[in-house]
């Protein structure tokens, strides 16, 4: 599978939802927040972290391909 799939699907896709659901189970279960307030603050943590990754990767994505192409010859 091709390499930037993997990394874009684990960065963009399977964090966070990793992310929200632990956040979410534990802001419901540990810190017992009403669901709307669990939700919103859930999803804002959520969007920083999009903000950031997305940042990353755009200033990261000449990188991994360099080291891709070193590395396959």
């Amino acid at each position: 599978m091709n390499a930037h799939k993997v990394l874009y699907s684990m960065l963009h896709l399977v964090m966070p939802l990793i992310l929200f659901s632990s956040y979410f189970l534990w802001g419901q279960f540990v810190l017992s927040k009403p669901l709307w307030e669990n939700v919103t603050d859930n999803l804002s943590i959520l969007a920083i972290y999009y903000i950031g990754v997305s940042v990353l990767w755009l200033m990261n994505i000449d990188n991994v391909e360099k080291v891709r192409d070193a590395k396959s010859g």
